[in-house]
């Protein structure tokens, strides 16, 4: 008897026949001992632990044979998910084929229980029949970490190329990376990030968040420069100067950020951020505003995570917290030193001196007492050389009104210290002379033509020689403005 069959019925009967002898043969060859009840091990849920990643297959049918591949189809089910590479619908033809050839390896070490070139041992097995007389069969796989995680990404790079969007970004990245065009690829990858978070291929998105860290940390930021001289209330006259850079390219356009001393409005000090911008040469250019505190001013650079997690949506979750935290770590650090200005401020000294009737004496005792400790302690200082009969008339506002018309002065000094100071009593007991001098010391500013400072002074002083007596209680005078004036410069 002859029946006549259709080359396309007959490929259809030939793939049924082949099916139906692989199931017998697979029928044949699955030899394991069926218990009445399921092994302790299984009642638990598969856990991971910190060197394996455990996945579970779990399956029941009429037959070993049945509950076996069924339990292979869960056990592929679940490696899918755990594996986070999103809908299989959306995978492309060679993902799904690089997947299938990768399981058949994992199925191999199954049977064999034997071990893999890529991770992946057996767990456990084994099978039991419930009441209704249907077999279970259940399966678990351990996968070392690191093995997983590489063929996750492996996959991942052959199944996303099914998004077109996500391929563009992809393939745009790859090669942002071999043009060492760094900061760029990040910005893709931060893409990518995006892409994969919104069509939940987790494996994506966490593959490309780390591509993004990868890439960011080739940079290279080193200082370049530091003001060389910065006072406390001023603003520095030049700004600190940062490098970034590619395997020796300069890196543009890219986002960092800044951290500062600052004072706020109760008096308090603060960390204050600024958001900068490297420019075409990589240089990355910073002037703080005004300096708060004296001594070592610390600046410290790290790179803004805003233009990556602007791809990631307005919900900031664990994983990108954790992502913002690890890119805006400190990069590298400026210190430099801030000074008191009051030292470094010109200032010129113009101090009377009178007797006991109010005539000028011709020494200088209490400016030389003033200027030599002022001097002693780094302040930039001197004597005024002006004839007494052209101070003596003025008032204090006309004498700092004369002081900045004269370009003698008014070019020379920004501050004057200023003053008359009197010898009040002069007695003799014996061979002890016995002085009093006393007097009112300014600090005012030329230019602003205010006073910063004012004291009145009164000292004693003891000696066997008159005028040695004199000249030391006017000494004594002047140093003790000056040390009013060291303290406002600690």
């Amino acid at each position: 008897m002859f029946v006549k069959v259709e080359t396309g019925d007959s490929n259809r009967m030939n793939i049924r026949l082949l099916v139906l002898v692989f199931f017998s043969l697979f029928s044949c060859v699955v030899d394991m001992e069926i218990g009445n009840e399921p092994p302790g091990w299984m009642l638990e849920p598969p856990r991971d632990s910190e060197s394996h990643r455990t996945i579970r297959g779990q399956a029941a049918s009429e037959t070993i044979a049945e509950a076996e591949l069924a339990a292979f189809d869960d056990l592929k089910s679940a490696l899918i998910e755990k594996m986070e590479l999103g809908p299989v619908e959306y995978w492309s033809d060679e993902g799904l084929s690089e997947f299938d050839i990768l399981f058949d390896e994992i199925i191999h070490t199954i049977k064999t229980a034997g071990p893999s070139d890529f991770g992946v041992r057996l767990g456990a097995k084994g099978a039991w029949r419930d009441a209704e007389t249907l077999i279970h069969y259940v399966v678990e796989i351990d996968w070392d970490r690191q093995a997983f995680a590489e063929q996750a990404t492996r996959l991942f790079g052959l199944i996303g190329m099914a998004n077109p969007r996500l391929q563009s970004y992809v393939l745009r990245a790859r090669t942002a990376m071999e043009e060492n065009e760094t900061y760029e690829a990040a910005l893709l990858w931060a893409t990518v990030a995006g892409i994969s978070k919104l069509a939940d291929i987790e494996t994506g998105y966490r593959i490309a968040l780390e591509e993004v860290e990868r890439s960011l940390d080739s940079l290279e930021i080193s200082l370049v420069r530091v003001p060389d001289r910065v006072f406390v209330g001023l603003r520095p006259a030049l700004p600190v100067v940062f490098s970034v850079k590619s395997r020796g390219r300069p890196v543009a356009n890219a986002e960092f950020i800044i951290t500062y001393p600052n004072r706020a409005r109760d008096g308090s000090i603060y960390s204050a951020n600024a958001r900068v911008l490297s420019d075409s040469e990589g240089l990355i250019g910073f002037r703080p505003p005004e300096v708060v505190l004296s001594g070592p001013q610390e600046l410290t650079i790290a790179l803004s995570a805003t233009p990556f997690l602007d791809f990631l949506g307005g919900e900031k979750d664990g994983s990108v917290q954790e992502f913002e935290a690890k890119l805006e770590k400190v990069r590298a650090t400026a210190v430099y030193d801030a000074q008191v200005r009051i030292r470094f401020i010109p200032m010129g000294i113009l101090i009377l001196e009178t007797d006991l009737v109010g005539n000028v004496l011709s020494e200088a005792d209490a400016a030389e007492g003033l200027f030599s400790d002022l001097i002693a302690d780094g302040f930039n200082v001197s004597i005024i050389e002006l004839n007494p009969s052209e101070i003596l008339p003025l008032s204090e506002r006309a004498l700092l009104r004369d002081l900045k018309a004269d370009a003698r002065f008014g070019d020379k000094y920004e501050r004057v210290i200023h003053g008359r100071v009197a010898l009040e009593s002069f007695e003799q007991v014996g061979s002890t002379y016995t002085v009093r001098v006393s007097g009112i010391l300014a600090m005012s500013d030329i230019s602003k033509q205010v006073t910063l400072l004012r004291s009145e002074i009164t000292k004693n002083s003891q000696g066997t020689a008159s005028q040695q007596t004199i000249s030391a209680a006017f000494r004594q005078l002047g140093r003790s403005f000056a040390e009013e004036i060291i303290a406002l410069a600690p």
